[in-house]
């Protein structure tokens, strides 16, 4: 398993597997545009797991405030429970602490528990609720 940053002419070119891989997941969906918009840092600071040369899960980041926000972190479905999840969360603390950020924030539907299961159990805490999103946040130690 490989994870490395990705470039926006990568996620063009293997668009159409997104969009079908994420198509049924109903806490988030995200269209052609949404995986291909510009955001302080994206590029730099996003990331894809890859077996071989297929993409196998993702973590769309941004710069906010002094911290990697996470858009949409997903692992494909015949990829999970595998520690997956685990690893491309510790690729991104890397690039967090590579830019010298404070922290990694988040939103995590209130309905999603397995994804709340798994950020807490990461050492995420939840700092707010806004309607039907708690807002999460785990502090870096820069090294």
């Amino acid at each position: 398993m490989e994870f490395i940053t990705t470039t926006k002419k990568e996620i063009d070119e293997n668009i159409d597997l997104l969009l079908n891989e994420t198509q049924s997941f109903k806490f988030e969906t995200w269209n052609k545009d949404n995986f291909l918009m510009d955001l302080p840092r994206k590029w730099e600071l996003s990331i894809v797991a890859k077996s071989g040369n297929e993409i196998v899960g993702f973590s769309f980041n941004s710069q906010k405030e002094g911290a990697m926000h996470i858009h949409y972190f997903y692992v494909f479905q015949t990829y999970r429970n595998n520690k997956l999840g685990v690893l491309m969360l510790k690729k991104c603390i890397d690039l967090v602490r590579q830019y010298k950020l404070q922290m990694i924030t988040l939103r995590c539907n209130v309905s999603n528990y397995r994804a709340l299961e798994f950020y807490l159990k990461n050492d995420f805490a939840i700092a707010s609720l806004e309607g039907e999103f708690y807002g999460l946040y785990k502090n870096i130690d820069i090294e």
